[in-house]
């Protein structure tokens, strides 16, 4: 894993005016620390509670660090997160972080150990339902129809699991992108994931006009 993976996402976030912040949690990549969220076991009894929990600790302690710092808006904190990253990013909301004003999860989920397959997607569906009851930062959840990890009958099943407790939130989904609709955020046309990503930015009164070019 490598935070470059994330360079065009933050490029157009960048050129909106953000500062943008590429993040590796505990184990991935070069980063420091033993690898904490270990989903190894039977495929039919995964903990995704206990996992998305360890992932938002990450998450939310790079909030708190970051709004320190002197170029960042502390009250104006949008985290993004993709496959893995979207299970932490929305696990994170359910604590309300201060400061946090908008979620955005992109394909988020966990435990898929072949196309179109997931160990316990039950539990899985239960975990974001859990998450739901308490978070009340908006969000943006974006999935692809040819989503081979987290496909569209699944992703609904964890969206409505999620919004049932009261967390607000709404659900795109993309037209297919490539060979596998999973990983749109880095390869899908930038017009295709910035039109519903604005619209979203736009209803917490975010920038969304572009400030620097290309």
């Amino acid at each position: 894993m490598s935070p470059a993976f994330f360079v065009g996402p933050a490029e157009a976030f960048a050129a909106r005016g953000y500062a943008a912040v590429v993040i590796m949690r505990r184990g991935f990549g070069h980063s420091n620390g033993p690898y904490a969220e270990d989903s190894s076991g039977e495929c039919n009894n995964r903990d995704y509670l206990r996992i998305g929990w360890i992932s938002a600790e990450d998450v939310l302690g790079a909030a708190v660090a970051l709004r320190a710092e002197p170029w960042a808006a502390p009250d104006r904190v949008v985290l993004l997160g993709q496959s893995t990253g979207g299970l932490a990013v929305t696990a994170a909301a359910a604590t309300n972080p201060p400061g946090v004003v908008g979620i955005l999860n992109f394909a988020g989920g966990r435990g898929s150990d072949a196309p179109d397959h997931v160990c316990s997607d039950d539990r899985l569906v239960e975990a974001f339902g859990t998450f739901g009851q308490t978070a009340r930062i908006p969000a943006l959840w974006v999935f692809s129809k040819n989503d081979h990890f987290f496909g569209p009958a699944l992703a609904r099943r964890m969206f409505e699991a999620y919004t049932a407790g009261g967390a607000p939130a709404q659900l795109e989904m993309l037209p297919p992108v490539g060979t596998d609709g999973h990983t749109a955020l880095e390869l899908a046309p930038r017009e295709l994931i910035w039109g519903p990503v604005d619209a979203f930015l736009a209803s917490l009164n975010l920038p969304t006009q572009l400030v620097i070019g290309r």
